[in-house]
């Protein structure tokens, strides 16, 4: 009837409903659910009792948690939303995925070949399909060119940066994500070769080179909820020393940002337009699956738990596989009665 309304104060959200203001603390449940806390739902300031103020923010999982909690106070004797379904929209989005062709990748490889770092990242995403912030998070620990394996159990993001930097390593995106990957020949050569080149660098620059340790961060209660990626210098005594692979010549760690400026070169002078860097995985998903890989196999080695994930977002079909698939049905479908029509 127009009475009730929700708004957020701070942190909490609340209703106003006429005199009485009731706390309904709704982001627990997000935190239940797996929602994040609306970032658009800010705080209003103070306000007083009865003031009216419209929604700033309102979801299906929201208003069924309102109706329900405000119908557990007795303000309303039912719960109106309780099989409440928003309606289903097939909204037409424009494909962003790119599919790297071999001449795109030939041209980038060629336009950085004086930047190694750069190239053996490209490489390793383009022959192993894996995340960028997995590929970013590469320690020498976690491969072993003896073996041809690539154990991938940590992935690299930021946080507003403070005295002691910006990154932070976490688990791999999902538990599937926690996988071992082979090898292939050529990129365990230019691995290889970019680890030879590093250790060089190593010596060249003596005491200026930079190292990382990796570093504890604990909660209020003492419990260690993540690390972060801290110059050795000003690291506690308790870290160890974390043996990034991809960072500069002089041992410079600046995570995903690797890629950035080299695709705006890709993007403006070569030409290339909307490919990321994050395409090279779903072009390697594509590729294999292509030439004979089962969708099982390209599920486990991009580290899906379901091959739903697979198919809908990293498959791409292309102009020459749909003209591949029509030419094999007509091979194999020929018979000389269609040929006498």
């Amino acid at each position: 009837d127009g009475q009730l309304k929700w708004v957020t104060l701070e942190e909490d959200s609340y209703f106003i409903l006429e005199e009485e203001t009731v706390d309904l603390k709704l982001n627990r449940d997000y935190d239940y659910y797996g929602y994040p806390y609306p970032k658009n739902a800010k705080s209003l300031g103070k306000i007083s009792k009865g003031d009216y103020q419209g929604y700033k923010y309102l979801s299906d999982i929201e208003l069924k948690h309102s109706y329900y909690y405000v119908s557990g106070y007795g303000f309303i004797k039912y719960d109106p939303a309780r099989d409440l379904r928003l309606p289903r929209f097939d909204k037409k989005r424009e494909d962003v995925k790119h599919l790297y062709t071999q001449k795109e990748i030939d041209l980038i490889l060629n336009r950085f070949a004086d930047n190694d770092t750069f190239t053996c990242v490209f490489l390793t995403s383009c022959y192993t399909g894996m995340r960028t912030g997995e590929v970013c998070a590469l320690t020498w620990d976690d491969i072993d060119l003896e073996k041809g394996i690539i154990n991938i159990e940590h992935n690299v993001y930021d946080k507003p940066k403070d005295d002691k930097g910006r990154w932070f390593i976490g688990t791999t995106k999902t538990q599937t994500g926690t996988r071992k990957v082979h090898i292939s020949q050529t990129l365990k050569i230019a691995l290889q070769n970019y680890k030879n080149k590093q250790d060089y660098l190593k010596k060249l620059y003596g005491r200026k080179y930079i190292y990382y340790n990796l570093e504890e961060v604990e909660n209020k209660y003492g419990k260690i909820v993540e690390h972060r990626i801290i110059r050795e210098e000003i690291s506690n005594k308790d870290s160890k020393r974390y043996n990034l692979v991809f960072t500069k010549e002089n041992g410079a760690y600046i995570g995903t940002d690797i890629t950035r400026y080299p695709y705006k070169i890709i993007h403006n002078e070569l030409g290339i337009k909307k490919c990321r860097f994050y395409d090279l995985r779903g072009s390697y998903a594509t590729k294999i699956l292509n030439n004979g890989i089962e969708i099982r196999d390209v599920a486990d080695l991009l580290g899906h738990k379901n091959i739903e994930t697979t198919e809908n977002f990293y498959i791409s079909s292309t102009e020459s596989s749909r003209k591949y698939a029509t030419e094999l049905f007509d091979n194999i479908s020929k018979s000389e009665t269609i040929n006498k029509i």
